[in-house]
């Protein structure tokens, strides 16, 4: 019986060791903690996504919404990246901006500033 308990309580130890939290998912961290240490886990690819119509990341359990709506620079995009809202034949690919507003200071001519 001891064996089985000891077996038993060694699966659980090592499958605890899997289940790691990170950083950004504490809530007790202020939120430009939590913000500093989720954008330093994301990937390049991820960073863009997130720009675009995936604000998802299933690698650090980041799921994915129950309906995808981004507002960028066009309009409201309802579906993947490069596809607004329209899959199969006829689909028109496009390009999904950052809000104007980010443009706009990254661009000072665009403020009207010289």
């Amino acid at each position: 019986m001891k064996r089985i308990l000891f077996v038993f309580l060694s699966f659980l130890s090592v499958a605890n060791l899997f289940s790691q939290d990170y950083p950004f998912q504490d809530t007790s961290l202020t939120d430009d903690a939590r913000l500093e240490n989720l954008v330093s886990l994301l990937t390049l690819e991820e960073k863009i996504d997130c720009l675009s119509t995936q604000p998802f990341v299933p690698r650090l359990g980041i799921n994915h919404p129950v309906r995808i709506i981004i507002e960028g620079l066009h309009g409201v995009a309802l579906s993947g990246p490069a596809n607004w809202a329209r899959t199969g034949k006829g689909a028109s690919p496009t390009t999904t901006f950052p809000q104007a507003i980010g443009l706009a200071q990254r661009m000072p001519s665009v403020r009207g500033f010289k």
